[in-house]
């Protein structure tokens, strides 16, 4: 849960190029772990901060990557594995997201922002629940510089995703 909440982070400054504190990217994180000792997690996205369809099919990818991580396991194996994986097909399958794209973007944010997933992964294990504001003092968001630039950014070619670019969930809320 920690890499989908630190990809959700870079990823909605990415979108709107500004900086990493944003409080509008999310509610809540809580972790849990269940009786048979799966972990489990939830995130309550705050939706106002609209991300692009290709950039929700990065952040569904980076959780499954980061897993992999810690297993030592392949990554795409288990993206393949995870719930996340149909998510990212059927928006596919609808030509808004590029499954190839989401997992090279997915691997960058994991490798370039391990540490805050560490940080963020550890301090869930002792706050189960946290809010945006905790989690904001503890990765330094204010002080911190996103991995992407205005030119750096994935999907800066709107034209490829059309109408879709935007997420449409924002539009019925």
């Amino acid at each position: 849960m920690a890499a989908d909440v630190v990809a959700r982070i870079q990823l909605t400054a990415a979108w709107h190029n500004s900086n990493l504190n944003r409080p509008g990217c999310m509610e809540s994180v809580e972790v849990w772990i269940e009786d048979d000792g799966t972990p489990r997690g939830l995130a309550k996205w705050g939706y106002a901060d609209v991300i692009s369809w290709p950039h929700q099919a990065i952040s569904w990818a980076a959780g499954p990557i980061a897993e992999a991580k810690i297993r030592g396991i392949d990554p795409w194996r288990c993206l393949e594995e995870s719930d996340d994986y149909d998510m990212l097909m059927h928006y596919a399958e609808r030509g808004v997201a590029d499954p190839e794209e989401a997992f090279r973007e997915g691997s960058r944010i994991v490798e370039e922002c391990w540490p805050d997933m560490e940080k963020l992964a550890g301090y869930l294990q002792e706050h189960p629940k946290a809010s945006f504001e905790p989690i904001s003092k503890l990765l330094d968001l204010p002080n911190r510089r996103p991995i992407y630039s205005e030119h750096t950014r994935p999907d800066t070619d709107r034209r490829r995703h059309g109408a879709f670019a935007v997420n449409p969930v924002r539009a019925a809320t």
